[in-house]
């Protein structure tokens, strides 16, 4: 056999060598590899910085313009928004980060998750960043985290988008709010089963997954069950959501409310009580959409949002 032959047949043996032995972390490796690529291909780079001795991880996107800030919700992570930031265009700088507790953030933080600390920790790494004047939007738990950290430091952001943002309470109950009434959160999954239905309540139409990032996310997920259900007992222990309406309703600056309309986890109801408490605001309602629409309708969202940016007036 030639000696490059030989090679390519002892390559294909160790890779199904590593297959057939180690299969979990040869998915992991690819998991990584297509994470790489597809940052690369938004041309985000990985970085990090120290919030409380702490890692902190973020990507980034150069540019000359004005800087967005991107935050995910609850149980997800800073590769939610690399689809949607494909369509933003490429002058702004843009910022999407891990949440502490999440991604590849520290998840060892000490003291509560509350959204408090999860405010001031993105305070901190916003700081380290070297970030001064900002856009910042967040989806779920992270439009409640960018809520408070706006009315907290309107001198720094420029404009707040709300996707499908947390913190509203209305009278209309659905399979969500069903479940976590019987017991269940659909949010905490603990096999595979229940990785698929929480899919199911986050999308009206689930994306493109290649392969094996399905498989790696679910084991990711079902790894951190017991810390993901710390969290969402401290951060959603109380459901009063007066404190919410306040801090909405003493907004000053330009705000977009977005929401798909088939959301399961937080009805469009929602996104109608926020932008009537509202002084400065814009709705955008996602069709066929569920509560993800930057990872579910990417392009759509990313028109709606740049309309708003490019509606600002200075």
């Amino acid at each position: 056999m030639k000696p490059v032959k030989s090679l390519i047949f002892i390559c294909l043996m160790l890779v199904l060598l590593q297959l057939l032995s180690g299969c979990s972390h040869f998915e992991e490796s690819v998991f990584r590899l297509e994470l790489s690529a597809a940052r690369t291909m938004v041309r985000m780079v990985q970085k990090s910085v120290l919030v409380e001795g702490k890692t902190v991880s973020y990507i980034e996107r150069s540019g000359q313009g004005e800087t967005m800030v991107f935050v995910h919700g609850f149980g997800a992570n800073k590769e939610n928004w690399l689809g949607f930031v494909r369509h933003i265009p490429q002058a702004f700088r843009v910022i999407a980060l891990d949440l502490p507790g999440h991604g590849e953030s520290a998840l060892d933080f000490e003291g509560p998750y509350d959204v408090v600390s999860m405010e001031r920790r993105l305070s901190v790494a916003l700081d380290r960043m070297g970030v001064k004047r900002y856009h910042l939007a967040g989806n779920s738990m992270g439009g409640l985290v960018s809520l408070v950290h706006a009315n907290n430091h309107p001198e720094r952001v420029i404009s707040l988008g709300l996707f499908d943002s947390a913190g509203i309470v209305t009278p209309i109950k659905n399979d969500f709010f069903n479940a976590l009434d019987q017991g269940q959160n659909p949010l905490i999954v603990s096999t595979r089963k229940e990785y698929d239905a929480l899919l199911t309540f986050c999308f009206e139409t689930e994306p493109f997954l290649p392969w094996p990032a399905r498989k790696v996310m679910a084991r990711q997920h079902m790894a951190r069950s017991e810390h993901y259900l710390g969290m969402w007992n401290t951060l959603f222990s109380d459901m009063d959501d007066t404190p919410v309406r306040r801090a909405v309703s003493a907004l000053k600056l330009p705000v977009l409310v977005v929401w798909g309309d088939r959301d399961r986890i937080l009805d469009i109801s929602c996104a109608r009580v926020l932008i009537s408490l509202i002084s400065n605001g814009t709705l955008a309602i996602i069709e066929n959409c569920g509560h993800v629409p930057m990872v579910e309708k990417p392009e759509k969202t990313a028109r709606a949002y740049m309309a708003f940016v490019h509606g600002i007036k200075g």
